[in-house]
């Protein structure tokens, strides 16, 4: 029969077992499927994981309050597309922090016009191109900018109304 496969295990047994392709190739793809969804599951962060840590900030001015400023919200949603990679956040062109998956952090920049951006750098790939968006920061208003990776050419950045 085309499509099976006959297995003889020898003469002790006189029977033939036969397999279809056709079931070996859905439990293949079945077993994938598990193997997929469990190795890409990751677990919420605790709160004080959360926060990007103090060390990973290098802009180390944008993180005290200071007379002038207003306080700027980045953060990274958790998601599986992109994970293990680490976000670079850059402020006005210069390399301001590290920024890993679930993670959040509060800068604070002065008033006037600034460039937030947001570039990935992976050891088996290109780095991937720096995006940037353009705030002008006003005394009394909120800002909140969203890091996200929508696929795979590279994390993007975009203001966030509904910080959350």
């Amino acid at each position: 029969m085309e499509g099976d496969v006959a297995f003889n295990f020898g003469p002790q047994m006189t029977k033939s077992y036969t397999l279809k392709i056709n079931d070996m190739k859905k439990t293949l793809i079945s077993l994938a499927a598990v193997i997929t969804l469990v190795g890409c599951h990751n677990s919420p962060l605790k709160p004080e994981d959360a926060l990007v840590k103090q060390d990973k900030i290098y802009a180390s001015k944008l993180i005290t309050p200071a007379p002038g400023t207003v306080p700027v919200l980045i953060q990274r949603p958790a998601a599986h597309l992109g994970w293990p990679w680490t976000a670079y956040i850059y402020v006005d062109g210069k390399y301001a922090a590290e920024m890993d998956n679930g993670q959040r952090m509060s800068i604070h920049l002065p008033f006037g016009r600034h460039q937030i951006g947001v570039k990935v750098y992976d050891s088996n790939a290109p780095a991937g191109p720096l995006r940037e968006v353009e705030v002008s920061i006003v005394e009394g208003d909120t800002y909140a900018f969203k890091v996200f990776l929508p696929t795979y050419s590279g994390f993007e950045i975009q203001r966030d109304y509904q910080p959350g």
